[in-house]
């Protein structure tokens, strides 16, 4: 038999070593996957009672339902925030959906007025929060809001919580149990994208949130605010189609100027006022938002007839002579454009004010 030479036995020693590293990395490996489903296990056993039978879901009784009259809406943030339903608002980062829905709970936790409504008993919100940092971002936020502690003893604020994913039996759970505990009125998941395990441009991902979490939420009659990011063509909600179905509206959220942000109302399932809304930012006498009132039909049409009279009044057109043609023209020029009775009537009364006939000068 041959003795091996020292370089060989140094060459097994290492194919040995090798071998028996991979086979720990693979045994470490799969004690972490053991652990990690040894944790699910034994949180849907604590959450989901595992042992206890399912009841069966009772059938709706016809007779007593029939005659029964809708319900009007009830809003909790009019006209944004409808009770026992279900809102998704999306926008790009940094556009301020996270401060305005701080502000809007924090008010209702308070007993203020919202979006510049009328105050209000104070309602218990739970607001799910897995983007802003508490010291960095949410405290100074509400104290610009000019909140005191008592005055957020409704606010029961979860900041970056250990949940299971709420497209999960268990995150389902926990999330119920919480509103139970804090006997939430209004839940808020800031942000969707950040509470799911799934594939988020998979519509199983969506429909397993919706079931898990959001039909339990609205049986129970609790309104749920779902923030979003926007997609890259920014016309939609990141993620699959299926996420748009489970929401009651879907809003979208733009900004205007530094103290405006415009929410447009992309799809809804029931009737409300106003679904292209102007909210601006006031840092007096604290920090709030307020709903722009929309003007009239009139009122606009008399400030655009204003404007047209000024272009005249400011260009080289003599209002004796000018012709209708020329008037007309000058405003499209300047940007003022409409139909032509608009602009005709702008310019007859452009004519009137210099003391000059309504006449058709064309």
């Amino acid at each position: 038999m041959t003795t091996p030479s020292l370089e060989e036995l140094r060459t097994r020693l290492a194919v040995l070593r090798a071998a028996h590293e991979a086979e720990r990395a693979a045994e470490a490996q799969a004690a972490a996957r053991r652990t990690e489903r040894q944790r699910q296990a034994q949180v849907a056993a604590r959450y989901l009672g595992a042992q206890i039978p399912l009841p069966v879901p009772p059938s709706v009784d016809w007779s007593s339902e029939w005659d029964k009259a809708p319900e009007e809406t009830e809003w909790l943030a009019e006209p944004l925030v409808p009770a026992r339903r279900s809102v998704s608002i999306y926008s790009a980062p940094k556009v301020g959906k996270s401060l305005i829905l701080q502000d809007i709970a924090a008010s209702l936790a308070a007993g203020r007025g919202v979006l510049g409504g009328p105050a209000r008993a104070p309602l218990s919100v739970l607001y799910v929060d897995l983007e802003n940092s508490l010291h960095d971002d949410v405290i100074p936020r509400l104290k610009a809001m000019g909140h005191e502690p008592a005055d957020l003893e409704r606010l029961h604020y979860l900041s970056f919580p250990d949940l299971a994913a709420l497209d999960s039996p268990a995150g389902g759970e926990q999330i119920m149990r919480a509103v139970a505990t804090y006997d939430a009125d209004l839940v808020v998941v800031d942000t969707m994208s950040r509470t799911h395990d799934g594939e988020e441009n998979s519509n199983d991902t969506s429909l397993a949130w919706h079931r898990y979490t959001g039909a339990r939420l609205k049986a129970a009659g609790v309104a749920l605010v779902r923030l979003d990011h926007s997609g890259h063509e920014g016309s939609h909600a990141r993620g699959a189609s299926a996420k748009a179905g489970d929401v009651d509206a879907i809003w979208s959220l733009t900004k205007v100027d530094d103290t405006h942000v415009r929410l447009k109302c992309d799809d809804a399932r029931f009737v409300f006022a106003e679904n292209d809304l102007t909210l601006e930012r006031v840092a007096e006498p604290h920090l709030h938002h307020k709903v722009v009132p929309r003007p009239s039909s009139h009122v606009i049409a008399a400030t655009k007839e204003t404007e047209r009279v000024e272009a005249l009044d400011a260009s080289d057109l003599d209002p004796a002579t000018a012709s209708m043609r020329d008037a007309k023209a000058h405003l499209r020029e300047v940007g003022l454009r409409g139909k032509d009775e608009h602009l005709q009537t702008a310019i007859r009364v452009w004519r009137q004010r210099h003391g000059h006939a309504d006449e058709d000068q064309s």
